[in-house]
């Protein structure tokens, strides 16, 4: 039988709760902020892509409800759901809220599909709620399992952007960095003196850096615990910079949600946090 984690401290967790509510709340606040972003969504409607007509009347309907309730009440749900997510004290309750996100962004990824426009970021957020999920569950064995395929995930997505990478001349030259770093999506810091003169006189490092971390980290994933917790918090300081430097924050946000599920996963699963017998279910004799 599976063992129970529920007594474990959830501080860790507490943290992946957070990062996951701020990431859901900045994507869907930004989308309050100005609706138009998304609502060019509704014009792909007359151009299905699926073959199967199950999928084409299921994202039909999912065009029309969003198309009858708006975009913004879908997103002050999805504001009202972010914060309880970390509100909700009650294990029951976080549950329900994890279950509704969840069915909530399989409705915006079908949208997504449909108008052609998919962010790898949405796997992410579905297994950062999965792996809350699974803590809040209770089951060990549950836990484990989620927990190995958000590792997969991770892996097959640095391996995937990694191969990528080595085939454009300015990671392999070293450039990346100095050129993201003057590009469209450059934050004003990127242009104070001393930043500007840091990532261009070390863009070469920096570059090769990023391009090997993102190529080991499935290696690192399967050299053992400490491999795998360093690969995780390094690659979750990656994209706190990228956050920092550059205006493209949804994904380096879920990203670090993410990782921050996984180091919660990892340390919930540690010898010392799992529970422990109660007392009534193992006598120990009088001295």
């Amino acid at each position: 039988m599976a063992r129970s984690i529920l007594a474990a401290p959830l501080h860790f967790a507490d943290i992946a709760r957070v990062a996951t509510a701020l990431a859901l709340a900045y994507e869907y606040g930004a989308v309050l902020h100005d609706p138009s972003t998304y609502r060019w969504l509704l014009h792909h409607y007359m151009e299905p892509t699926f073959k199967q007509r199950w999928a084409i009347n299921l994202t039909t309907a999912l065009f029309r409800l969003v198309a009858t309730v708006g975009m913004e009440s879908y997103c002050i749900l999805a504001l009202v759901l972010a914060v309880a997510l970390v509100g909700c004290r009650s294990r029951a309750a976080r549950l329900v809220v994890i279950a509704v996100l969840l069915v909530q962004r399989s409705a915006y990824q079908a949208l997504s599909d449909r108008a052609q426009s998919y962010q790898p970021s949405d796997s992410y957020v579905f297994w950062s709620l999965l792996l809350i999920g699974a803590m809040d569950l209770g089951s060990e064995g549950v836990l484990r399992g989620t927990r190995f395929g958000a590792y997969a995930a991770a892996a097959v997505g640095y391996a995937f952007t990694g191969l990528l990478k080595i085939h454009s001349p300015s990671w392999v030259s070293g450039q990346a960095v100095s050129a993201i770093a003057v590009g469209v999506t450059a934050r004003p810091i990127c242009f104070h003196p001393w930043v500007a003169w840091l990532l261009h006189e070390w863009s070469a490092p920096m570059t090769w850096l990023a391009l090997t971390l993102e190529l080991a980290f499935p290696l690192l994933t399967l050299c053992g615990a400490r491999a795998r917790r360093a690969a995780v918090v390094t690659s979750a300081g990656m994209h706190l910079v990228l956050l920092v430097l550059l205006d493209v924050p949804w994904i380096s946000l879920y990203m670090l949600a993410h990782h921050a599920s996984l180091l919660a996963a990892d340390d919930a699963l540690l010898p010392s946090r799992r529970a422990l017998p109660s007392s009534s279910a193992v006598a120990s004799p009088m001295p």
